[in-house]
């Protein structure tokens, strides 16, 4: 009867807590029978609840009451696997203290707590975990990797921190695809989890896979720029290797081009700090193609001859910007300096680019020679802009040249402003004032 009550109870109360306490209340005020199956069955479901809401006044209370509810027996998942998921350390205290067995108990993917804890981000669940069985730190999975390396693949720098303590010689343990946790911490992009294993295991710092892919292989194709700075600060020299099928870190980051810009970009900065060497016309090529601005400009910091440099078909950055219709590469690229900046405006006209390289490219390269300026199309509009730069660095021919070239109603607006500040201050450049006077004669 006190069973049936309390089954009653327990489906009345909104809330976990609430339910939690009715059902207490009431089983604390009679005498509980271990013999009683339904007692039991509600005892054991709210130790599941009080598990996994992190409530572990609950869960000793019911210990107190049934200490038979903690057994690894009984429906799964057990409540202690409810509170390693969710690193929850006091639960875990209270059921490991009852029943120690469980820090053994496998779920249906033949993971221990030391494993499930992994990625719960919470290092005292770890601990309390560790207290309990040392040994499970070597255990492996059903699917061959140790807890070392759910912790490194999860990011969790604490975890990490933690197993190693126990188990230091588990940052050599690959898995089956000979991985290991160090190349694990690079799909989390985990900087502190890479610092932790290569002060364990230093000389896993370039160590392959069974599909040839070293650390700084997987940070780049991953996009893992946090981690693919630790792994170089440490090896300076890995960002030079090569793949099992001789493919760069630069090749491999730039691969399938689906990645974010701003996010290739960031590794491809990392990676040409230690090796400017990678940065290739190729490259630049494949990022301008693809429209990828920011990762071609970090090429081009390294290697700025690259801009005019050809391909085997004779294809320079800026053609090949202009030939795939990549309107935003192409302005970038153009105002970028140039060796020859008649090539590049001769190239500007030839694709019809528009109107805006043409500002960016004579911004970035004045002072410019008569045939340079031929090349420019007339009533060219933006080309107000540029003016600062052109009287700071630009020949009294080119001031002359970038009034002729704008609209007339950039010129009528410059004429304007001239009289007024003429009349104003009378402190206009004279080479300026000639040009436009001369306009408006």
């Amino acid at each position: 009867m006190c069973a049936q009550v309390a089954v009653g109870l327990y489906a009345s109360a909104p809330h976990l807590p609430a339910r939690a306490e009715l059902v207490l209340a009431l089983l604390e005020r009679t005498h509980p029978d271990p013999d009683d199956a339904a007692q039991h069955g509600l005892l054991r479901a709210l130790l599941g609840g009080a598990a996994l809401y992190d409530s572990p006044r609950i869960v000793r209370r019911v210990l107190e009451l049934d200490p038979a509810t903690a057994s690894p027996d009984g429906p799964a998942p057990h409540p202690v696997q409810h509170a390693a998921c969710k690193g929850h350390a006091e639960v875990l205290e209270a059921l490991l203290s009852v029943c120690p067995e469980l820090a053994t108990l496998e779920n249906e993917r033949g993971r221990l707590l030391v494993h499930e804890v992994t990625g719960s981000f919470s290092a005292a669940a770890m601990q309390v975990v560790l207290r309990a069985a040392p040994s499970t730190a070597t255990r492996l999975a059903r699917d061959g990797m140790s807890p070392l390396a759910y912790a490194a693949l999860a990011g969790d720098a604490g975890a990490v921190a933690a197993l190693l303590h126990a188990a230091p010689g588990m940052a050599e343990v690959a898995e089956a695809s000979n991985r290991l946790p160090l190349h694990m911490a690079m799909f989390a992009d985990c900087a502190a989890c890479v610092d932790l294993l290569l002060a364990a295991a230093p000389h896993t710092a370039g160590a392959p896979d069974a599909y040839g892919l070293a650390p700084v292989h997987h940070a780049a194709a991953l996009r893992s720029a946090r981690a693919a700075q630790a792994l170089l600060a440490h090896s300076p020299h890995l960002a030079s290797s090569t793949t099992a099928e001789g493919r760069t870190s630069v090749q491999l980051v730039l691969g399938d081009g689906l990645g974010d810009d701003a996010a290739t970009a960031a590794v491809l900065r990392v990676v040409l700090a230690a090796a400017p060497q990678l940065a290739t016309v190729e490259c630049l090529h494949l990022a301008t193609r693809r429209g990828m601005v920011a990762s071609a400009l970090e090429l081009l910091a390294v290697a700025p001859g690259l801009v005019q440099t050809p391909d085997e078909l004779g294809m320079t950055a800026i053609d090949v910007a202009l030939h795939a219709a990549q309107a935003d590469a192409a302005l970038a690229l153009a105002g970028t300096r140039h060796a020859d900046p008649l090539l590049l405006f001769m190239q500007l006209a030839v694709f019809g680019a528009p109107a805006e390289a043409f500002v960016r490219a004579i911004e970035a390269h004045v002072p410019l020679e008569p045939k340079c300026w031929r090349v420019v199309p007339a009533s060219l509009p933006g080309l107000l802009r540029v003016l600062p730069a052109v009287l700071e660095r630009g020949s009294e021919t080119d001031v002359g040249e970038a009034v002729a070239h704008m609209q007339a109603r950039d010129r009528e607006f410059l004429k304007s402003s001239i009289r007024t500040l003429h009349r104003a201050a009378r402190a206009l450049p004279p080479d300026l004032t000639r040009h436009i006077m001369g306009l408006a004669c």
